[in-house]
């Protein structure tokens, strides 16, 4: 999933790498004293790490959904070809093993 700050549209990785290019250029700042140039960046920064986390959350819940549906589908399919007592949910089969 991509998030726009504001500057373009970046995923996770791409938008950590802003980041950590916005760390340096915030201690470049302090360094020469450019005080309110330090402030944008820091707020920047806050609004950033916000979508980050946005998009996080959702990815997790997506990830979390896909998974449930997949398992509804293995059990679908298992409980087609074995019978009932042998959906996923760590019922083992006749030789010890999880099926």
């Amino acid at each position: 999933m991509t998030v726009n700050d504001g500057k373009g549209l970046y995923d996770n990785i791409g938008l950590c790498d802003t980041l950590i290019e916005n760390i340096n250029n915030l201690l470049k700042n302090m360094a020469a004293g450019q005080y309110i140039r330090v402030c944008s960046i820091t707020m920047e920064m806050v609004q950033k790490l916000t979508n980050l986390k946005k998009n996080i959350k959702t990815e997790t819940d997506s990830m979390e959904k896909v998974i449930s549906e997949l398992t509804e589908r293995c059990n679908s399919l298992t409980e087609q070809m074995f019978g009932d007592d042998q959906k996923q949910e760590g019922n083992n089969g006749a030789d010890g093993n999880v099926v």
